[in-house]
């Protein structure tokens, strides 16, 4: 079963340019030890979306069967949010022992924008 993470260090957020716009999510961490894997960006849900404009994840990840060393290791996740909602602000994620934010108005600009190829049809 998947576990929070010991630590989370920093979220970085990319504006892709598709149709629609979608927000890539890179979130980097550290585990208690080596042999952590699969790290994960669990979305919260909501009923009604949060007041303050932040999408909470949570940064999962396997832990080992057996520690192999107790020496801290770096782990890192990967989502997207394929539709933007129009609430949203940021992007907040959570770890065992803290959390971390970035914020989305910092993020739309030409410097974080990234064109990604979203037609699947190619040419024979």
């Amino acid at each position: 079963m998947k576990k929070h993470i010991q630590k989370v260090r920093g979220v970085e957020l990319i504006y892709l340019k598709s149709n629609p716009p979608q927000l890539s999510i890179t979130a980097a961490g550290r585990v208690i030890s080596g042999g952590w894997t699969d790290g994960t960006l669990e979305p919260r849900f909501y009923a009604t979306p949060p007041q303050d404009g932040f999408q909470e994840y949570d940064f999962i990840a396997q832990p080992p069967f057996k520690t192999t060393t107790s020496i801290s290791r770096p782990i890192t996740a990967h989502t997207r949010i394929k539709k933007i909602p129009s609430w949203l602000n940021g992007v907040r994620v959570y770890s065992e022992t803290n959390y971390s934010e970035a914020l989305l108005n910092n993020t739309i600009n030409p410097i974080n924008s990234i064109d990604i190829d979203t037609d699947t049809d190619t040419d024979t």
